[in-house]
């Protein structure tokens, strides 16, 4: 699996993974600035080829945060092997992530960011924005780079393919559809559910 590696602001990159058998990209970022800060650790068996695609851009001992959205294997299962990797790395989320996963989870003790508080990394001021269940998870939040004004999320605009660019802006139908099938709509009635579909 290789990866691909995009500049989408100022020292700003997105590190992408396709995986064909689900059609879909698995985005990481790095920010290379004075404390470099890696945004989403991918899943564990991940973890080399992003290994290999951040130590393309800097040296992965550098690192000094790693953060994601929110728990989940494909935003921080491989944290572990991050702070393996990075010994002055700092696990970042939103205070809640921090005290109800991150705190037991992480082997390193977490930073739990207040709503609206910003990390500076250098030249990049990211604003922690709590977003509960947003996508997914109550622990859920977004990091918004103020300088360049990069919002840092997922699961919010699933691309398919590996052919599409980053997103810079985007139609909302065009996301929608990349996740439409897989999602139950609660407000179907039960004659209109497919066979065997499950209440």
């Amino acid at each position: 699996m290789t990866a691909r590696i995009d500049e989408i602001a100022t020292a700003l990159y997105r590190i992408c993974l396709y995986v064909p058998a689900f059609d879909l990209q698995f985005n990481h970022f790095l920010v290379r600035d004075d404390q470099p800060l890696l945004f989403h650790t991918g899943m564990r068996g991940m973890f080399p080829a992003v290994r290999e695609a951040v130590a393309r851009l800097i040296d992965p001992a550098d690192l000094r945060w790693i953060s994601w959205s929110h728990f989940e294997v494909d935003e921080c299962g491989a944290l572990n092997e991050w702070l393996a990797v990075a010994p002055q790395a700092t696990p970042v989320c939103g205070e809640t992530g921090a005290m109800i996963n991150i705190a037991d989870f992480s082997n390193r003790p977490p930073r739990g960011l207040k709503p609206d508080e910003v990390l500076e990394t250098g030249r990049h001021r990211f604003r922690f924005v709590p977003t509960p269940h947003l996508p997914h998870g109550w622990d859920a939040g977004v990091l918004f780079e103020e300088t360049e004004r990069v919002l840092l999320c997922s699961d919010l605009m699933h691309q398919r393919a590996l052919s599409i660019g980053v997103l810079l802006s985007c139609s909302i139908e065009a996301r929608r559809g990349t996740i439409r099938p897989h999602t139950f709509r609660p407000t179907m009635r039960r004659r209109d559910r497919p066979r065997g579909e499950r209440q």
